[in-house]
């Protein structure tokens, strides 16, 4: 219900919902001193009557506010359960492609947003972690599953790690083995195999993820110059029909969504999958790039929903 515009609750929708404004409480924006320590939160603790300041809300706003980036052209990735990717924005990105590819804004420090997308993370291969030991009896660390994933053989298998059936827990190596066979991807049937599977899977999500981030950024700030470059145009009288500001605006449009930001050094892929050749390399192969999108493709999704 919050207006991105405005920084406020929006006014319509809460119209709309019948819903007064004055069941709210106030907004805080993070940094905001709201108190002191009460007396009993003092002697609880030990602490004297210390200041507290609001914090950016959820934990991953809070770890973003404190990325030691040197300049505006970073992204970040959040890796745990689920993974976050984004970009610090000072406006909401708020865009039809923007929607389609499922990219939110949430809010940050500073009054800035954190545009980012949700994206699986290791739950996969926490889940699978948890059916072996339970089917062998033995306590498999991390360390042997990175040691057998990098013995397997590279891009054996690629899944799509946001298919609807993963998000449930219980049975992971099953059901990873079960969507290989759906999809018509070789099953993976050793712990490296499936691993690795998961971690390049992943890997590759991620890039895709970059990808469309830096476009659909490149099409805000472009958007935004190109709109205030026409207006100015139309100010000064360059434009005699309403035929030339429309064409003015389609080819603008047709150039930009060639751009991309500059986002660099974001992670090292090569910690996904050892000691192989540069990833951003790998990813360029036809075969493997081709695969990729075809198992994260609409029809694919819809094909691999259905039971055999």
């Amino acid at each position: 219900m919050l207006n991105p515009v405005t920084g406020d609750l929006d006014e319509d929708i809460l119209k709309t919902l019948g819903i007064p404004r004055e069941r709210f409480g106030k907004l805080t924006q993070p940094g905001t001193v709201v108190g002191q320590l009460t007396p009993q939160v003092q002697e609880f603790t030990g602490l004297p009557a210390i200041d507290v300041i609001a914090v950016a809300g959820h934990d991953t706003g809070s770890a973003v506010a404190a990325v030691p980036a040197e300049n505006e052209e970073y992204a970040y990735l959040s890796c745990g359960t689920w993974s976050l990717l984004g970009i610090e924005s000072g406006k909401a990105i708020i865009t039809e492609d923007s929607f389609k590819e499922n990219f939110t804004n949430e809010g940050g420090a500073w009054g800035r947003y954190r545009y980012l997308k949700n994206i699986m993370g290791l739950w996969l291969i926490q889940e699978c972690r948890r059916d072996w030991i339970k089917k062998t009896g033995k306590d498999i660390t991390w360390n042997d599953i990175v040691k057998e994933a990098e013995q397997a053989e590279p891009f054996r298998t690629i899944i799509n790690s946001d298919y609807e059936e993963f998000y449930g827990g219980g049975d992971m190596v099953r059901k990873v083995q079960d969507y290989c066979r759906k999809v018509g991807e070789p099953v993976p049937e050793t712990v490296g195999q499936v691993a690795r599977a998961i971690y390049e899977s992943l890997a590759l999500k991620y890039r895709w993820a970059l990808e469309r981030l830096e476009e659909l950024a490149a099409q805000r700030d472009k958007a935004a110059q190109t709109f205030a470059d026409i207006q100015k145009n139309l100010e000064e009288g360059a434009y005699e029909t309403a035929a030339q500001v429309k064409k003015a605006i389609s080819l603008s449009y047709v150039k930009n969504f060639s751009v991309k930001c500059h986002i660099k050094n974001v992670f090292n892929i090569n910690t996904l999958i050892g000691s192989e050749k540069n990833f951003i390399v790998l990813f360029e192969f036809t075969e493997v790039k081709s695969r990729f999108f075809h198992l994260n493709s609409p029809i694919c999704i819809i094909n691999s929903m259905v039971t055999v």
